[in-house]
């Protein structure tokens, strides 16, 4: 059996195991809306989406308050429906599992919803840690790290922004950009993550060094 060439995966949650961007379009739409911005297309917004997400919504809504952002979206995300996990996600966390690769999500998704998607999934056994409603997601990635005694080298951050990859470099640990997300390709190219990867097969084979 091949062994995984990282201790530690610690995963985004939306846009890289959980296929949220239709549900997070309307959510922040209707936040637009209920503040006063203009409707903007998906296209648009992929292009302009960006982590931490107070960054998005002030580029558009430059008065628009965390705190009222946070119970906005809660109250429109209870409208939509439960999304997808991505094609061949739940069988590349099973055989992570198997393995006993340790497993994290660190997520800046709420409770509810995120745990709701786990367990409708059948995944959520799979992590050793679920950590959501993280905005500043390098402290929390470096204390992790810190607190298992891993080596940064030894731990891999998988992500769909430029957020992770940034943060991934900042504590020194092994970044991939996974291009199903929320971000085109282009942008996520432009942050140099340590690998960027198409389909999951793409994925695992990072994860085993094939």
């Amino acid at each position: 059996m091949t062994t995984a060439k990282f201790k530690l995966i610690i995963f985004d949650w939306s846009g890289v195991i959980s296929d949220t961007f239709d549900n997070w379009y309307t959510c922040a739409m209707a936040i637009f809306k209920q503040y006063g911005a203009p409707i903007i297309s998906k296209k648009r917004a992929r292009e302009e989406f960006r982590q931490p997400y107070m960054a998005f919504y002030n580029k558009f809504l430059p008065d628009l308050s965390h705190e009222n952002q946070k119970q906005a979206y809660a109250k429109a995300i209870q409208r939509c429906d439960t999304p997808p996990i991505f094609n061949g996600m739940k069988e590349l966390l099973a055989d992570l599992y198997q393995r006993d690769v340790r497993m994290a999500v660190i997520s800046g998704d709420i409770q509810k919803t995120l745990l709701q998607e786990a367990d409708r999934f059948q995944v959520r056994h799979f992590f050793k840690d679920i950590l959501w409603d993280v905005y500043h997601k390098d402290e929390t990635v470096r204390k992790m790290i810190r607190d298992l005694q891993f080596k940064p080298d030894d731990v891999l951050f998988v992500g769909d922004s430029t957020h992770e990859v940034e943060v991934g470099k900042k504590v020194g640990c092994k970044t991939c950009a996974v291009t199903w997300g929320y971000m085109p390709k282009e942008k996520l190219r432009s942050l140099h993550p340590d690998y960027l990867v198409d389909t999951t097969q793409e994925l695992e084979e990072v994860i085993f060094g094939k």
